[in-house]
């Protein structure tokens, strides 16, 4: 399947969603919002990752566009760099609605950029990510407003890779970890 498509696919079925909340959920005293947040830890790896979701009580649902740097902990080799960039949907699960714990399913497009630190060598490689992830959402605002405002969210998420293949770098390949732990911090805004 083109890599485009399913992009286009997950990104249709989510705005089909956002724009048609109440036909998936009972009308309650919990009004869903709109969301926005982004990730401090991509910034401190010169990028963004920038997420818009639609929440609605305890379900989150939302989609992510990237761009940045991999931390060390996710890259296979110490002396490759890996810029990575791409879209990314999830659902999450909060046991109290908007704030407190959260687990959720999530899943990344990548297309990623790899360089070898010792030398010129580099490759491009398509890959799809998919993670759990949990976490903790502190929420500023007020119970009765629907918990509008500011909230800020630690996560950290399990990934894999399946069907990730070996890229050629140079003289030698690269393969991506087969399983990596991947944290964040999200600073957003609940409407």
């Amino acid at each position: 399947m083109n890599f485009t498509r399913i992009v286009r696919f997950c990104g249709l079925m989510l705005l089909v969603f956002c724009l048609h909340p109440t036909s998936l959920f009972s009308q309650s005293d919990f009004p869903g919002r709109l969301e926005a947040d982004l990730d401090a830890l991509s910034i401190a790896r010169s990028g963004y990752a920038v997420r818009v979701g639609y929440q609605h009580r305890h379900l989150r649902l939302g989609v992510t566009t990237f761009n940045h740097e991999q931390p060390s902990l996710v890259i296979a080799e110490r002396n490759v760099n890996v810029r990575t960039s791409g879209i990314g949907f999830g659902a999450d699960y909060f046991l109290r609605p908007a704030r407190g714990l959260f687990a959720g399913l999530h899943a990344a497009f990548h297309e990623e950029e790899l360089s070898r630190a010792t030398n010129e060598d580099t490759a491009t490689q398509k890959t799809v990510e998919t993670s759990l992830q949990a976490g903790y959402r502190w929420a500023f605002g007020r119970e009765e407003e629907g918990m509008r405002g500011l909230y800020l969210e630690m996560v950290i998420g399990v990934a894999t890779r399946p069907g990730a293949q070996s890229v050629s770098l140079g003289s030698d390949s690269y393969t991506a970890k087969s399983v990596c732990v991947q944290p964040g911090l999200r600073m957003g805004y609940r409407f």
